[in-house]
């Protein structure tokens, strides 16, 4: 078989249009397509990135007559082909493992347009987007990876409603290393509730907090602040034998109309200072 065919046949049972697999070997969409219609051939290394992609020998992929098998429908032990589908039609395998530690699943069920699974991580930069998304760049309403947005995101630096990371930026609530949230939770947190070592917010609690109405901390500093070191307008500190009640005769004082549930908390973690 003509090294054309063999290149087109591939490609195809790799799951990949002419574009996807210029993408992967650094080529145009052009250039694949002179060599499924035999007018050029690829370079050698280009016949490299080719092999490491559909994950067989150049020997093979080219049909080298030394060797015995002949083309996409063998499968001598020596070059395993990718996967198969799983058992059920639930997705397909688009690029199994290869010697590059590239993986990628791409479900064929969809939802709003999206793969409802997509799992795409190796060694560099892979992106995956999905309902559920896993990869070094994902995208999807849960996003796990490197680079995590989506309503629930996962990742060294994410960004959604709920976020987790190194770096996280969440709508309702942050947790990470450095946490940016309506509640944030980290070792520096910046929110409408702070919490973490270094807590900056309408309402604070850490090591050091830094809050507009209430902080709660080591050092803290608000209109009302609870702590060792503090300065506010209001200013409690546990050396004067403090209290939960004592806590909210402040609070209610000095911000009548304060929720509920937030005086309770600043009641709560006060008591342990």
């Amino acid at each position: 078989m003509a090294f054309s065919d063999q290149l087109t046949a591939y490609r195809k049972q790799a799951g990949l249009s002419q574009e996807q697999l210029g993408e992967r070997v650094g080529v145009s969409r052009q250039t694949v397509s002179k060599w499924e219609q035999g007018l050029t051939t690829p370079e050698l290394d280009k016949l490299i990135a080719l092999s490491r992609v559909f994950d067989v020998s150049i020997d093979r992929l080219v049909d080298n007559p030394i060797r015995p098998d002949t083309g996409p429908g063998s499968a001598p032990p020596s070059d395993p082909q990718p996967e198969s589908p799983p058992a059920g039609g639930a997705g397909r395998w688009r690029v199994g493992w290869n010697p590059w530690w590239e993986y990628e699943y791409k479900s064929e069920r969809t939802l709003w347009g999206l793969p409802l699974v997509h799992i795409h991580f190796g060694r560099g930069f892979h992106q995956a987007t999905g309902i559920i998304a896993i990869g070094t760049a994902a995208r999807g309403i849960i996003a796990i990876g490197g680079f995590a947005a989506g309503v629930v995101a996962f990742g060294g630096l994410s960004a959604g409603i709920l976020s987790l990371g190194g770096l996280s930026v969440g709508l309702l609530f942050a947790f990470g290393g450095i946490a940016v949230g309506a509640v944030a939770f980290g070792a520096v947190a910046l929110g409408y509730l702070a919490w973490g070592a270094a807590a900056m917010g309408e309402y604070a609690i850490g090591t050091a907090a830094l809050g507009r109405q209430i902080a709660l901390g080591e050092s803290a500093s608000a209109l009302v602040a609870i702590g060792g070191k503090v300065s506010g307008s209001i200013t409690l500190s546990p050396r004067e034998g403090l209290t939960a009640e004592e806590i909210r005769t402040a609070i209610e004082s000095a911000l009548p109309g304060t929720w509920e549930w937030i005086i309770r908390l600043f009641c709560f973690w006060g008591s342990f200072l």
